[in-house]
């Protein structure tokens, strides 16, 4: 039987939550293992205490049965098993991939807002819009966890014209490490930046960045904190990161700190206060963890094996 892979993940694992009145939820994926360098990323890279919900992608059907998907996935989720299961009882929204490189114009891939001159559905093409649509056909604002993207959409731009929505005619060239054309993890944007003008859309409330006949629509920090406060100002119940991975998770490559994006997410929506994050493993062999976690006035030290 052919293998499905499916859309949803099976396994929802979460962080400690110390009363935050929002969640973040983050997804890991499995095939980040096999990036070169220091692009590569395994469940000892998750700071735990970062989100309030930590989802293992993907898994897959066979003989109608949820498998593995990964020839090592077994081990991958013993390592990342060691956070306490939730019940699912909200809708992630992947408001993002709204443009690409299947378009013919150079688009935003997260947009707040659309541009002024949206017409038809390009109205909706944005995470205000998307949102807005569930709710008005009655899912509660509660429930609903808009998403954020760790990574952009790049085009070959076809005329000198660098503004969004400018005329495209493909994908830019894939990144050195994620190795996909027409996309960027966020921590590839920090090199391509180096070289390339960076711009701020001021409609759609996300920057962009062009070099030559590159251009990369993308989210960065400051986008990220206006995107919460428009989802604290609407009233929605969370956040959805995709993927931990894409984010300059190491700090190595952007030089603002460990998970630059995904720290933006957890400090604004006061996510996991009293837990502290183990240190990176620097050794090999036998590994422990420890988290310290204030409950009660009370600091707590909870130590596991992996």
């Amino acid at each position: 039987m052919a293998k499905l892979l499916l859309g949803i993940a099976v396994v929802l694992l979460a962080c400690l939550e110390l009363g935050s009145a929002y969640r973040l939820v983050c997804y890991f994926a499995n095939w980040a293992q096999y990036r070169p360098g220091a692009a590569k990323y395994t469940p000892d890279d998750i700071d735990p205490c970062m989100c309030t919900h930590l989802i293992f992608a993907f898994a897959v059907m066979k003989n109608n049965e949820v498998s593995t998907y990964g020839w090592n996935d077994v081990t991958l989720y013993k390592s990342f098993n060691a956070l306490k299961t939730r019940t699912l009882d909200f809708f992630n929204l992947m408001t993002y991939d709204f443009y690409g490189p299947w378009n013919s114009f150079a688009g935003e891939n997260s947009p707040l807002y659309a541009l002024p001159n949206a017409q038809g559905n390009n109205k909706y093409f944005n995470m205000a819009g998307t949102v807005e649509v569930w709710k008005q056909e009655g899912a509660p604002a509660e429930k609903l966890n808009a998403g954020f993207a760790g990574y952009g959409h790049s085009f070959r731009l076809s005329t000198s014209n660098t503004a969004p929505g400018a005329p495209a005619n493909g994908a830019g060239p894939a990144g050195h490490y994620t190795q996909q054309s027409g996309f960027l993890a966020y921590f590839e944007i920090c090199l391509f930046l180096k070289e390339a003008t960076e711009k701020w859309d001021a409609s759609q409330m996300v920057p962009y960045a062009y070099k030559g006949n590159e251009w990369v629509g993308y989210d960065n920090p400051q986008s990220f904190e206006d995107k919460i406060k428009w989802l604290k100002k609407s009233q929605i119940g969370g956040a959805m990161m995709w993927t931990l991975s894409l984010d300059d998770f190491s700090g190595t490559f952007c030089h603002q700190g460990r998970y630059p994006l995904v720290s933006k997410l957890h400090n604004l929506l006061g996510i996991n206060k009293g837990c502290v994050a183990p240190p990176l493993p620097t050794t090999p062999g036998i590994r422990t963890s420890t988290i310290n976690v204030l409950m009660d006035g009370h600091t707590w030290k909870i130590v596991t094996l992996d």
